[in-house]
């Protein structure tokens, strides 16, 4: 594949611009993207659109398979893709694609932005809004921000892992490990939800210690079953009584 993308200072104003997986993933679709359209096994596959998978997107960037399930939400939610998924195949369109990849913009100058920041040839009025609302920024740049606790960040999740969990530090760092990785409350809590209602002897094959948690959750909520693994894991360390953790 050859030729380049656009990419617009701007990109750094953009809300997930600190978080640097999705920065990752959403300027690989941007370079996956058709620049004209073409078929793939029949199907019309427009410019701004890709057709891959979650597997592919994650051997391609190094990136999780439940990372990448977790940003594509995120990226879905703030309107900068769309995702047109089937039994076979899935359609990635990035929205506004035509602004900002356009190739007749002024003075041909590559720019870029994601769905929510306005492209270039925006009128004066809107300027003005946009220099208010970035100076309004800056004035709350440097200022103490409340902090985001976990349970916060997973208000369904952690009551659900303190009530099955036993030990608070056990709890945080289970967590935080899935925080770290991206998870989101609704992910996290059905996956806890699929470990909980498998019986005591299934449990087995699957360590929800803070340290292999997120693998763990990842093959609940694929709906990873022990037929599937040629060898078992370890039992679970510190299991007793159902699934629940001791204090050490």
């Amino acid at each position: 594949m050859s030729g380049w993308i656009k990419l617009h200072r701007r990109l750094q104003e953009w809300e997930w611009y600190t978080d640097s997986k999705t920065v990752h993933l959403f300027i690989h679709i941007l370079i996956k993207c058709n620049h004209e359209s073409n078929t793939w096994r029949g199907v019309t596959v427009n410019p701004g659109q890709c057709v891959t998978s979650r597997d592919k997107l994650s051997g391609e960037t190094g990136i999780s398979s439940q990372s990448i399930r977790t940003i594509l939400k995120r990226l879905q939610s703030t309107n900068e893709i769309a995702i047109q998924s089937t039994n076979y195949y899935t359609i990635i369109t990035v929205c506004n694609w035509e602004v900002y990849q356009s190739t007749s913009q002024e003075g041909n100058q590559p720019t870029n932005h994601p769905a929510n920041h306005p492209a270039n040839h925006q009128s004066t009025s809107q300027l003005t809004t946009n220099k208010k609302y970035k100076n309004e920024e800056e004035i709350k740049e440097g200022q103490e921000k409340e902090p985001v606790t976990l349970a916060g960040t997973y208000p369904k999740t952690m009551p659900l892992v303190a009530a099955n969990f036993r030990g608070g530090s056990i709890a945080q760092g289970i967590l935080g490990a899935l925080k770290k990785d991206g998870w989101t409350d609704d992910d996290a809590f059905e996956a806890f939800n699929h470990y909980l209602v498998l019986k005591e002897e299934e449990r087995r094959y699957y360590n929800m210690t803070p340290g292999k948690v997120v693998d763990s959750c990842a093959r609940l909520l694929n709906g990873f079953t022990k037929q599937e693994r040629s060898e078992p894991p370890g039992v679970v360390m510190g299991m007793r009584n159902g699934g629940t953790l001791d204090d050490e």
